[in-house]
């Protein structure tokens, strides 16, 4: 789990032109961000940098199995 969050934070962290920062925002309820306070703290990272672990981990995982392209959306 460490070494797929220290690859994910490369990641997040790398400056690329493709990769510059771009903002973002999503509403959340209460609970959800209670979960994500708990999960940072576990962690020792700010929610911001957790959200974007996750995110980052996620594009991993699916670039690399091409059969989760088709189902990583959400239902349309």
């Amino acid at each position: 789990m460490r070494e797929r969050m220290l690859v994910a934070m490369r990641l997040v962290e790398s400056k690329t032109p493709e990769r510059a920062d771009k903002a973002g925002e999503c509403g959340l309820p209460g609970l959800g961000c209670a979960g994500l306070d708990r999960q940072a703290r576990h962690f020792g990272v700010t929610r911001q940098a957790l959200i974007k672990l996750w995110i980052a981990e996620r594009l991993v995982r699916v670039t690399r199995q091409p059969d989760l392209k088709a189902n990583s959306g959400p239902a349309s």
